[in-house]
Order: C-alpha cells, then sequence, then structure tokens
C-alpha cells in the first residue's frame, strides 16, 4: 500500500469534490495524510485520513474569501484573473513546499495529490520530492492554441476568421496580460532555486509540471483540442450522495409530489449577495405555476416571499436534484456537473473566478442559457426560464450527458489510475509538446489558417 499527502486549498468548492477520492484512497488501505484549513479538520478526518493544518498566513478559516481578499470586490475579467494568479495561487506556494518538504522528512509519501490551485506543489518534485498528481476541480482551462484563451469565457470559433480573432487574443491575454504573472512565477521559482519557465507561460507549466490530472466530468463537456497534455484523465463527475440522516423541511412533500416543476436555484458558496441572482430570480418567478427552491439563505435574509418560494440555509443535493426540473446558478462547477448528471438543464449566471468559462460550456454544449451577467434582472431569469421550458434541445441535451455519466464512478476510477500508476513502476513519459504562443504577425495568421 501506497502513502499519500494531499494538499488543498482551503474553499469549500476546492475541499469538496477531493473528500470521495480520499475516501476511496483509505478505503483501499492506503495511508493518507491531508495538509488543509481549520475549518476543515472534521472532514478531514471523516475521511480516515490525517490532519495536518497548513500554514497560518493562508488559512482564511470561516471569514469570506472577499472578506480575505476585499481588493477582489472591485476587480472583474483579466485584472480579477491576474489578482488570483498571483495572490491566491503563486503567493502561498513558497510557503506550502517548504511545509510539504518538512513533512516529507517522516512521511514518506510515494505521491503529492492536490486541487487546481495547489498544482504548483510539483515544484516539490523538481526539488526532489516525489511526482505531484492534480484534480482539477475546473473547467479544462488548459493554454491550448487552438482555443481561445481560457478564463474570459469566449466561445470557440469555427471560421477562419475566428480563428484569427483567437490568436491575437491568446497573444494579448498569455503574453502581454498575464506577463507580470509570469515574472511574479519565475521570481517565485528563483526563491526555491528553481530555473524560470521561459518556453512555456506558468499556465502550460502548471499542467506540464502535474505527472497525472484527474479532470472530474466527461469528454462531451469538455471542449476539443489536439494539444491538450496526455497526462490528463477524465475520471466522471464528482457526484453528490444522498444524506440518509438529513432532516427534511416541512415543504418537502410539495416537491416530492411533482405537481409542479421545481427550480433549484443556487448561488454558491463564494458569492454571498442575495441581489446578485437569488433575489432577482425570485422576483422573475414571482406569479408562475413553479415551485421554486433558493439556497443557501440564512435565517432572516429574506421576508415576505410567495408560498411557492422555499429559502433554505443548506439541501444535500443528492437528495434535492432528483425532483428538480431546472437549475439557476452562477456557475460553480461542481453544482453544474451534479445537475448534468441527473439530466437537469441550466440558466447559468456568472462572470468571475472560474463561472466564465462553467458558463461557457454550459452554452457551447447546448445544455443551457448563458446570461453572461453576475447580475441577471428578473426580466431576464422569467423569459430564460420560459425558453428553456418550452426548448426541449436543453432537456434533450441535458439527459444525453447524465446518460454518459451515468456509467462513470469518479472516485474508484481516480484511484484505479493512481494505483496503476505506480503498477507501471515508473512514473508516466514526460508530455513533451511544446506550446508557443503566437504573435500578432502575418506568419502567425497562416498558421492559424493552416491549424
Amino acid at each position: 500500500m501506497e502513502k499519500y499527502l494531499i494538499i488543498t486549498n482551503p474553499s469549500d468548492g476546492h475541499v469538496n469534490p477531493i473528500v470521495p477520492i480520499v475516501k476511496e484512497l483509505v478505503r483501499s488501505g492506503h495511508e493518507v495524510k491531508w495538509i488543509n484549513g481549520r475549518k476543515f479538520k472534521e472532514l478531514v478526518e471523516s475521511t480516515g485520513a490525517e490532519f495536518i493544518l497548513m500554514h497560518q498566513k493562508f488559512d482564511r478559516g470561516y471569514a469570506d474569501l472577499y472578506d480575505f481578499f476585499p481588493k477582489l470586490k472591485k476587480l472583474q475579467g483579466i485584472p480579477m484573473l491576474r489578482f488570483y494568479f498571483k495572490h491566491w495561487l503563486l503567493d502561498p506556494v513558497p510557503f506550502y513546499v517548504r511545509q510539504i518538504e518538512e513533512v516529507l522528512k517522516d512521511f514518506k509519501a510515494d505521491l503529492i495529490i492536490g486541487d487546481s490551485f495547489r498544482n504548483y506543489a510539483s515544484f516539490v518534485h523538481e526539488r526532489g520530492g516525489p511526482p505531484f498528481l492534480m484534480i482539477n476541480i475546473f473547467p479544462l482551462m488548459y493554454p491550448s492554441r487552438h482555443l481561445p484563451p481560457q478564463g474570459i469565457g469566449m466561445l470557440p470559433g469555427s471560421s477562419w476568421l475566428s480563428k484569427v480573432k483567437e490568436s491575437v487574443l491568446r497573444y494579448v491575454v498569455y503574453s502581454v496580460a498575464y506577463a507580470p504573472v509570469q515574472k511574479h512565477c519565475n521570481a517565485i521559482r528563483k526563491q526555491l532555486n528553481l530555473p524560470p519557465f521561459y518556453s512555456n507561460n506558468f499556465l502550460a507549466e502548471g499542467w506540464k509540471g502535474s505527472s497525472l490530472i484527474l479532470h472530474p466530468t466527461i469528454p462531451a463537456f469538455e471542449y476539443k483540442a489536439p494539444d491538450f497534455p496526455d497526462n490528463i484523465h477524465f475520471i466522471g463527475p464528482l457526484l453528490l450522495k444522498p444524506d440518509p440522516d438529513y432532516s427534511y423541511p416541512s415543504w418537502w412533500s410539495k416537491i416530492v409530489a411533482k405537481k409542479k416543476k421545481v427550480i433549484l436555484i443556487n448561488q454558491g458558496t463564494i458569492a454571498k449577495n442575495l441581489e446578485d441572482l437569488i433575489i432577482p430570480a425570485i422576483e422573475g418567478l414571482k406569479g408562475e405555476d413553479v415551485y421554486v427552491i433558493a439556497v443557501p439563505v440564512q435565517e432572516g435574509q429574506l421576508c415576505d416571499v410567495s408560498p411557492n418560494v422555499f429559502p433554505s440555509t443548506f439541501i444535500p443535493f443528492g437528495n434535492l436534484l432528483p425532483y428538480v426540473d431546472l437549475v439557476i446558478t452562477n456557475g460553480g462547477y461542481g453544482g453544474v456537473q451534479n445537475a448534468l448528471a441527473h439530466g437537469i438543464p441550466l440558466i447559468v449566471a456568472g462572470a468571475t473566478e472560474d463561472k466564465m468559462e462553467v458558463s461557457a460550456r454550459v452554452e457551447y454544449m447546448k445544455v443551457g442559457i448563458n446570461l453572461r451577467t453576475n447580475h441577471p434582472t428578473p426580466v431576464q431569469i422569467k423569459e430564460s426560464v420560459q425558453h428553456v421550458f418550452s426548448t426541449p434541445v436543453y432537456k434533450k441535451n441535458a439527459q444525453q450527458i447524465a446518460s454518459e455519466m451515468a456509467h462513470t464512478d469518479a472516485p474508484k476510477k481516480a484511484v484505479q489510475i493512481i494505483e496503476s500508476f505506480f503498477g507501471s513502476g515508473k512514473v508516466p513519459v514526460e508530455h513533451t509538446n511544446e506550446i508557443k504562443y503566437p504573435s500578432p504577425g502575418i506568419s502567425n495568421f497562416k498558421r492559424v489558417l493552416q491549424d
């Protein structure tokens, strides 16, 4: 049996998807230790892993992300992503690299496992430590030269003109807008006595540095590109199971009876301002012959709601989703995957973090409507709901994805891949396809047309 060291960003959306994989590793007899924030101590220990408290400088505890990083409240688009990459992805790297190496002195881990925001634990491998495996909890945002720049929510085009536009934008985003982040990344690598990244930008190197990448969806929910690294393995969605101990609210019998369509409004765990989505969605659905469930809503946050609206602090989605006809969401990746696994179409209103890319994929795969905003109006919500319910293609496509997802078991698949990795007796050959970021010159336009 092997030893595994887990390290994750201390956020619900980064920790929760990894829990079932860790449980399966422990169930399979492996020894697991998990570096995490103090908020997740009990959850980590419930998996059978040993909890190790992360460095306190970046443990935000129960603080809201936007309170921990107040500047984020004023940022959107590329400036927002640049801030994330610089201060939430890269600044902690020297701290957790040294903490991992300290843990490894007594715990001889065979593999380090981390989420997408801890993928630079691969630096430990470069410094002589064990290989690194990334569990990607975002869309597959690899900087392919066949796709638009990832992070801005732009859909792939098919015409030669769209490909020219994508080529220019890749250069602008990856080589110009992210140049300060590249410089910051190389400064951190210098601190750790590692050579700078030259041939690829920091995003591509983050993927290349992983010996394995587990991607928790199916290929049908991703863009296609021939230069994706060959260390990526689709494992299917990490599904939320029903909670047998959940105490159902008094209105639950109405949902189960299915006499009306059920709409779930889910605003996730980071965006907590109800004015963003929940309140306009409730307003837009006023008078509609549906049941509306809104989460998360704290007690006392909503007053005088219609009798068909049921606010809740928390409902296990494994219990709820089998009864839902439509999900209105700000685009959390895990929530979208779970909705699609139940064949539920979506209306997505997300333009922060990775949500622009989640929303773009919902639109591209025609499993829902992308409102392309964080602040939809009640009218937008109402018209979108009516359109989804009157247009069968969204439900049909969602059900097709659900039928493919039904044949997957992500935790077991993940453990099989990890165990076969060690069964081979060697680290898989590193992917060597070099990604060159184009300049906006005429020669690049010719190459784009040839692609």
